[in-house]
């Protein structure tokens, strides 16, 4: 007799909790997402100002994470650029919403590289998005990113 008052009691509050569980369902399945929040896009424009000649090209490279700044991945963009009355100015349509860091070097000799003396110094003049300047080599991703939320977003470089 107790057994099967046992077995009855867990048959009963087995089919409780599966009634309770489909009751619930459809609270923890995710909304369809709002139409009116579609995945953003926006236009950036690039200013390289502090340029000294308009001999050569600029250099860019667009990043969108840490391995695409230490040159392990493509960046998200990279371009070539003339320089026009020591200025250049570059701009991106639909780049998606996010964060993104920017490179630049003023390739004089258009050898394609950043030239650096004996010490490893560069000759050419540089720059990173947020005016960051470190003392030696790249600075770190996160202190040269900048986050795009909307339309449109002006980033100014000066090369030293």
């Amino acid at each position: 007799m107790f057994l099967v008052k046992n077995i009855f009691f867990i048959r009963f509050f087995t089919a409780c909790c599966l009634a309770l569980s489909f009751l619930f369902l459809p609270f923890l399945v995710p909304a369809p997402a709002n139409p009116a929040h579609k995945a953003c896009s926006a236009e950036l424009i690039v200013v390289i100002t502090g340029i000294e000649t308009d001999t050569g090209t600029m250099h860019l490279a667009i990043c969108s994470d840490e391995r695409q700044w230490l040159n392990q991945k493509k960046p998200f963009r990279s371009a070539t650029l003339p320089i026009k009355n020591k200025k250049v100015e570059y701009v991106v349509q639909n780049v998606p919403c996010g964060t993104y860091a920017i490179k630049v070097f003023h390739d004089e000799n258009n050898n394609g590289e950043l030239d650096k003396n004996a010490l490893g110094i560069p000759v050419e003049l540089y720059g990173f998005s947020q005016g960051v300047r470190p003392r030696y080599g790249s600075p770190p991703f996160e202190t040269a990113c900048f986050e795009i939320t909307h339309s449109k977003k002006h980033i100014e470089i000066r090369v030293e």
